[in-house]
């Protein structure tokens, strides 16, 4: 018998339990919303002027000109940070893994697909996971 005070979770995060526990949203703050600024150079100080402290929804059409990651972060990117034997892949399987419909039950699963498939190739499976370290 397992010692239930030593595991990290009571239930396994099934791909049908997960969407049945989210917490709900408040949606009080889009109450009487009838648009969405959309604006570009937004300085800093604009921006918590108008909206930081607001909750005032914003797009950014140009927050990310010029953010490194656009040409660093992909999966191969990934897939190399994440060796075989990461304790993120071990820590995944304890709860921390959501799937969606992807048909992936584990991160380290995700790492093993085709690079194909990784890159959305015309006619391979689309996915899509989520996960929290």
């Amino acid at each position: 018998m397992q010692d239930l005070f030593s595991e990290r979770c009571l239930v396994a995060a099934d791909s049908l339990l997960i969407p049945l526990f989210r917490p709900p949203v408040n949606c009080r703050i889009c109450h009487g919303l009838t648009q969405v600024d959309r604006v570009s150079r937004l300085s800093r100080n604009l921006f918590e002027e108008r909206y930081a402290y607001s909750g005032r929804p914003v797009i950014v059409t140009d927050a990310m000109v010029n953010w490194s990651a656009l040409q660093t972060f992909n999966f191969e990117f990934f897939r190399g940070i994440y060796s075989h034997d990461s304790p993120t892949l071990v820590s995944s399987e304890e709860c921390q893994f959501f799937p969606y419909e992807s048909g992936f039950s584990n991160l380290s699963e995700v790492f093993l697909m085709t690079s194909e498939r990784a890159s959305l190739h015309s006619g391979s499976e689309p996915w899509y996971i989520g996960w929290y370290v």
